[in-house]
């Protein structure tokens, strides 16, 4: 399996990870500021996608704001804490299309993630 690990600490701008044979594991981080980095994710179908806890004040995840049958379409599993690492399940399910994101915690909090 490739993996690919991207942590950028940039505000404004996306991330894109280029096509590739394998799945892929794109990682999604916070920072003290309480917010995702970066906070738009493109990534190709069928990727996963990992979540690292950088902020040291408090616990964050990742929830998808669409919800099928009740439940978030991909989420981590509970809560992380600083240095904490989180597999985002059902990212590699999604199909072509934007899906925005928050952390159940911090409302104000919030990121997407493009399917390809």
């Amino acid at each position: 399996m490739r993996r690919l690990i991207l942590l950028v600490v940039a505000a404004c701008c996306a991330s894109v990870v280029p096509a590739h044979a394998g799945p892929v594991t794109l990682v999604v981080a916070t920072t003290a500021g309480q917010q995702y980095a970066p906070p738009t994710l493109v990534v190709p179908q069928g990727a996963s996608l990992e979540f690292v806890q950088l902020d040291p004040s408090a616990r964050h995840d990742i929830v998808s704001k669409y919800v099928v049958n009740r439940k978030a379409m991909f989420s981590t599993k509970g809560t992380a804490a600083f240095g904490g690492t989180l597999v985002v399940a059902g990212v590699e399910k999604l199909k072509p299309a934007t899906y925005p994101f928050t952390c159940s915690i911090h409302n104000w909090m919030s990121g997407q993630l493009i399917v390809r």
